[in-house]
């Protein structure tokens, strides 16, 4: 479980596609690795993704095919920016919203509008899970 809240930035230093998947590697300089060990779970770009191994200030980890499909890492490539959270302890502040992290589907952006000092984003969700979102009709 995540807040969605982004704690840190993080580099694609490599990413190799396959079949299966891919192997990524986050570069993360400015992330605090004191806590972090084999087989915990970093939100990346809000996807849950399990760290298989640490080198350093970097991370790596397994994307399943699926996943891949299914996200933004489809189109990710070295050099690519990535927004990092750490999952949720029991001592966790809770300063945003309780997120799984896990992608279910894939939506499609109707529209996107600027309102004052925000973006209102309106996403056309796939009939099969839109019964799961919670949403205000206007």
């Amino acid at each position: 479980m995540f807040t969605g809240i982004v704690q840190s930035l993080g580099t694609i230093s490599a990413i190799n596609y396959s079949g299966k998947g891919a192997e990524i590697t986050i570069e993360a300089k400015e992330f605090d690795f004191s806590d972090v060990n084999i087989g915990d779970s970093i939100a990346c770009n809000g996807v849950c993704l399990t760290v298989v191994k640490i080198i350093g200030k970097s991370f790596v980890a397994d994307i399943s095919h699926e996943t891949v499909e299914c996200t933004t890492f489809k189109n990710q490539k070295k050099g690519s920016i990535i927004n990092l959270e750490k999952a949720l302890t029991p001592s966790t502040h809770m300063g945003g919203h309780i997120v799984q992290g896990h992608v279910d589907g894939l939506g499609v952006i109707h529209s996107i509008n600027r309102t004052d000092n925000a973006l209102d984003i309106w996403i056309a969700a796939p009939q099969n899970i839109a019964k799961y979102i919670a949403i205000q009709l206007i």
